[in-house]
């Protein structure tokens, strides 16, 4: 019998709850266990940090926050990849999430493609396409 790889996990923190419900139902579509909050407070106690794969942290995470809940996560999972959310827009996130968590299994022909290093996102088509201005 084939044991099941578990689902990734992901923890959303960001300011718009609306974006977050979005991006977490867009991600558990995809079969992701995920998370969203815009309450900044006891991160630790409310979510089973052990357990996840990733967090994103929206713009409106102030700094210090931000780095408090690097300390107290990565403390708890070292292996955790934290994520700087680029935009409010909940594709865009789950793009991320996916290009976080599969960064070396991606399909390269596949648009987009995030590049953490370097903070691009790379956009290409399979095929040529006809464009209007």
């Amino acid at each position: 019998m084939a044991t099941e790889k578990p689902q990734p996990g992901a923890l959303l923190i960001g300011k718009s709850q609306r974006v977050l419900d979005d991006a977490v139902a867009g991600l558990r579509d995809l079969g992701y266990k995920s998370h969203g909050t815009n309450d900044f407070s006891d991160i630790t106690g409310r979510f089973d940090v052990a357990n996840i794969d990733l967090v994103v942290f929206g713009g409106q995470v102030p700094p210090d926050r931000k780095a408090e809940l690097r300390e107290e996560i990565g403390a708890i999972n070292p292996q955790v990849i934290f994520v700087q959310g680029l935009a409010g827009i909940p594709g865009l996130i789950v793009e991320q999430v996916q290009g976080a968590l599969t960064a070396h299994h991606r399909d390269p022909a596949r648009a987009p493609t995030y590049t953490p290093h370097d903070r691009s996102i790379r956009v290409s088509l399979a095929r040529s396409r006809q464009m209007s201005m």
